[in-house]
């Protein structure tokens, strides 16, 4: 009598459910999620970038571009986890119809799981302009 009750396969099912649901469908969904933040911390990256060009660009002299952008870096660092950096390069002096780089750095955190340890990835985002010429289009 006592060995039927273990050969009962009633609760099988749910036991297999329960161990395909933690090893393979919870993976997935991890994976997905974490693909979906760094997708979305690019844009949100690159769109920085492209303001912080755009404002140097637009300002009435350097020093006013140098102040604009490190505003739009505090107006933007609540966006991300991690400090955002946005650094501004001239080619040369940064005079009329020089060309201006605006590079964009953050480190993003992935989803953390438990007893694993925290992964990140780097992103950079680069944004090329002339100065006194920005077209929008």
């Amino acid at each position: 009598m006592i060995f039927k009750i273990f050969r009962s396969t009633s609760g099988a099912a749910l036991v297999e459910a329960v161990l395909v649901l933690a090893g393979v469908i919870m993976p997935i969904l991890l994976a997905a999620t974490s693909l979906a933040e760094v997708l979305d911390a690019r844009a949100k990256l690159q769109l920085a970038a492209r303001n912080a060009s755009r404002s140097f660009v637009l300002a009435d002299s350097n020093t006013a571009g140098f102040l604009a952008v490190e505003q739009l870096v505090k107006s933007q660092q609540n966006l991300f986890n991690a400090p955002l950096q946005i650094l501004i390069n001239c080619k040369s002096n940064c005079a009329a119809g020089d060309v201006v780089q605006a590079s964009a750095k953050v480190k993003v955190t992935l989803i953390s799981v438990p007893f694993m340890p925290d992964l990140n990835v780097n992103l950079a985002a680069d944004i090329t302009t002339i100065l006194d010429r920005y077209i929008e289009r």
